[in-house]
């Protein structure tokens, strides 16, 4: 008796840990009822040199993301967040931008959870007074749909995306052109209290003619059983624009999961 005592408290023990560091797996969804939150602080310094041109931004963001639970394998997502720019794009000197609300809402659904195969899709729509600066001179609003497929192998997860980003306002712009994103990256939890999140990711900027290669990370840690910690950074590896101009960058973002 005192034995299976001990294992069945071993197991809850064991469960409860392993839902620790669940809040961070790249299919993660709240179960019906359930709400889960993003909180991200973020700081991003991006360059762009090319002949007679050497612009740059530095860019913090503070943004809410959170996921109410429809059903265990969909849920209504929705994210809001303020952005302070700094950049000398326009006339080669600094100006500062300190009121730029972004804001997304739309729903992400696990298509298909069987055996070893994830597949996940989303779709949203979202506005961003944060690319209101010259040359679009208006708050950029679009749709974008994305598709996640991933191997679930129990002690890593290999994993590819897809986003594409489609804008139907972009102020006063002369592109309206799409935006591309493909990663390839893997998760792994590690005794139940620590994860890791990296890939390479590929963009294709079409309104600005840029293409990047970017290698990103993320490590966690779980303070309880919803509560995480994370630091997540980006290094742009190459970049160019129209071939003549090359883009350098790197990125800073703490966030903290949670869950209810």
């Amino acid at each position: 008796m005192f034995k299976k005592i001990l294992l069945a408290a071993a197991g809850i023990c064991l469960s409860t840990s392993a839902m620790a560091t669940e809040l961070t797996n790249p299919f993660y969804l709240p179960e019906y009822g359930m709400i889960a939150s993003i909180t991200s602080l973020q700081f991003e310094k991006t360059g762009f040199k090319g002949p007679g041109y050497n612009a740059r931004y530095y860019r913090t963001m503070l943004n809410e993301d959170v996921a109410v639970g429809l059903a265990d394998n969909l849920s209504i997502i929705a994210s809001l967040g303020n952005v302070w720019d700094r950049n000398n794009f326009a006339s080669g000197k600094f100006e500062t931008s300190n009121s730029n609300f972004d804001f997304t809402v739309g729903a992400r659904y696990n298509v298909l959870s069987y055996n070893l195969i994830r597949l996940q899709l989303q779709g949203l729509y979202g506005q961003r007074e944060s690319w209101a600066d010259v040359p679009r001179q208006g708050t950029y609003k679009y749709f974008a749909a994305s598709i996640k497929g991933g191997l679930d192998l129990n002690a890593f997860m290999p994993y590819a995306s897809f986003n594409m980003e489609i804008p139907v306002f972009q102020g006063n712009g002369p592109h309206n052109d799409n935006i591309y994103d493909v990663k390839f990256g893997g998760y792994k939890m590690i005794d139940d209290t620590y994860a890791i999140d990296a890939g390479l990711c590929y963009n294709d900027h079409r309104d600005w003619n840029t293409q990047s290669w970017s290698l990103d990370a993320e490590a966690s840690y779980a303070f309880t059983d919803n509560l995480i910690a994370s630091v997540y950074g980006s290094y742009v590896l190459d970049g160019n624009i129209k071939d003549d101009y090359s883009k350098h960058g790197q990125l800073l973002r703490i966030r903290f999961r949670t869950s209810f």
